[in-house]
């Protein structure tokens, strides 16, 4: 089972709620020894990553001094694509020509998903955490 390379329990903890680390394991141990049953995926192993694990991981080891988890229900919401990043080296077509992906900076345009120019409004810090493949 991979870890988490840090965890810190959810800011919504409580102040008589514990982490328990044992209980937080199997959750995370039970996830990934299911298997995809459709698709491309299918027969293999689900594979948490990071913000899926931490989220898992709140819910199930964060209990209440009688034992209890403290989370029995969550709202998740994620934006689309999550997990996916490209290498700062990736060429991204701009109105101007081909641009690198590290290079880009707010006020630039690029075209959007409808191939029409847009500008680049922000910047997100680069997630050097995870190891990134070409394929």
């Amino acid at each position: 089972m991979r870890k988490l390379k840090k965890y810190t329990p959810t800011q919504f903890m409580a102040k008589d709620s514990v982490y328990d680390k044992t209980a937080a394991d199997y959750a995370v141990a039970f996830i990934e020894a299911l298997k995809h049953t459709k698709g491309k995926w299918a027969g293999k192993p689900f594979d948490l990553i990071d913000w899926q694990e931490q989220i898992i991981r709140d819910l199930f080891g964060v209990l209440k001094p009688n034992g209890y988890r403290q989370f029995n229900t969550a709202y998740v919401e994620i934006p689309k694509k999550m997990g996916k990043q490209l290498a700062l080296d990736t060429p991204i077509p701009t109105p101007e020509g081909w641009k690198q992906m590290g290079k880009l900076r707010p006020g630039d345009r690029v075209f959007d998903e409808n191939g029409k120019p847009c500008y680049v409004l922000a910047l997100s810090e680069v997630d050097d955490t995870e190891q990134a493949y070409r394929l």
